[in-house]
């Protein structure tokens, strides 16, 4: 018993992305990159701000991926580091 040949149907199924929003080409085929001032290296820093509240209050209510235990809750507070 087999899936149902238009189950893997997608209208938008071609060779490249689904959407027109950029170009898409090989990697082979697209053209060599070239910094400014002839630069071998380019170095784009992004800077990543979070705030998880380590001692979410639960009142009116608890907000969803609030912290689960008592504070400090760290088992749940490190799972958003990665």
């Amino acid at each position: 018993m087999g899936l149902p040949d238009d189950y893997l149907r997608y209208p938008h199924r071609r060779h490249g992305m689904d959407h027109d929003r950029y170009d898409w080409t090989t990697q082979p085929a697209r053209p060599k990159v070239a910094w400014p001032g002839g630069a071998r290296v380019a170095l784009w820093v992004v800077p990543v701000l979070e705030f998880f509240p380590l001692d979410m209050p639960a009142k009116p209510f608890r907000a969803p991926g609030g912290m689960v235990t008592a504070y400090p809750d760290l088992r749940h507070y490190t799972l958003r580091d990665y």
